[in-house]
């Protein structure tokens, strides 16, 4: 009886730590350099720089390519920028 419990107990928790990990994944869909290029001269989509102001950050921008994605039908800049002595990656509104 111990043993079924055991079992039990281990299928459980191998189930529970498997939704956890495998919860919804974001619907995504980033554009190359020069797709966001058009993106922005349309103006559809934000400047990087209009999108960093418009969210009050203040660092520098460090990722050499920025990435401009449509995230659950939202664009969005996604980079990494300066603060401080440390990198952190930003997720922006591009629309």
């Amino acid at each position: 009886m111990k043993q079924i419990l055991t079992i039990f107990a281990t299928a459980g928790l191998a189930l529970a730590l498997g939704f956890g990990a495998s919860g919804p994944v974001a619907a995504q869909e980033c554009l190359d350099k020069r797709q966001a290029q058009q993106m922005t001269n349309s103006g559809r989509a934000m400047q990087l720089s209009d999108a960093l102001a418009a969210a009050g950050e203040t660092g520098k921008p460090i990722s050499s390519v920025p990435e401009l994605c449509k995230v659950n039908g939202r664009w969005v800049w996604r980079v990494s920028i300066l603060k401080g002595y440390g990198a952190e990656q930003v997720t922006l509104p591009a629309e």
